[in-house]
């Protein structure tokens, strides 16, 4: 009996130890399943960050392109704009030229039907018309009374410089006689040897 009851025991403890092994398999089961689905959330997550910023790419991509093409738009306009105001400038400059006339000279003013404010080889400049004579031969020069009036019969006097600028461009617009007697005549005058005046009857403040 004792035999018997010993290999029983025997028995009882090897069943036991066999199975042990079957009572944790759930959890191991359990574990490398969870395992599994880490993984695979893992992969999931990089496929999506990847897609992710590969989308974003794209998109700041588009973006950009967008961007730049409404910026040359803008460009375009403005540029566009700025024509529309020179050209805005030039009819009302033309129209006050006009204005000026009792009885404008078409025909003059506007050749082939399209009006200028100034005539041909005249320079304009701001909101006046300059003519620039000058002549190799000396018999064609005039003193200052004789300039006046060769302006006044084109409806016109001698310039009044009111400003640095038109200084400036009165300057751009001289040549330089190899004769220091001789150059342009401007607006300005002394009589009686009073005070410089200008032709308009104002007086000198820009030197």
């Amino acid at each position: 009996m004792e035999m018997i009851y010993d290999e029983v025991k025997v028995e009882e403890k090897s069943w036991e130890n066999k199975k042990k092994p079957h009572v944790c398999s759930p959890l191991r089961a359990a574990l490398v399943s969870l395992g599994i689905l880490c993984v695979v959330l893992v992969s999931v997550i990089i496929t999506l960050t990847i897609n992710f910023r590969d989308e974003q790419r794209r998109q700041n991509f588009t973006l950009t392109m967008q961007n730049q093409k409404l910026l040359a738009e803008k460009e375009a306009l403005k540029r566009r704009s700025e024509d529309l105001s020179r050209e805005r400038d030039r009819l009302n400059w033309t129209m006050e030229a006009i204005l000026q006339y009792d009885n404008f000279p078409v025909n003059k003013h506007c050749p082939h039907r399209a009006c200028k404010p100034c005539l041909d080889d005249w320079v304009p400049f701001q909101s006046n018309c300059y003519l620039f004579t000058n002549d190799i031969y000396y018999y064609n020069w005039k003193n200052w009374e004789y300039s006046r009036d060769f302006c006044q019969e084109k409806n016109a006097d001698l310039v009044v410089i009111e400003s640095l600028e038109e200084q400036e461009f009165i300057n751009n617009h001289t040549k330089k006689y190899s004769d220091s007697q001789h150059g342009y005549w401007i607006g300005l005058s002394i009589k009686n040897m009073e005070t410089w005046t200008w032709v308009d009857r104002s007086n000198v403040t820009l030197t």
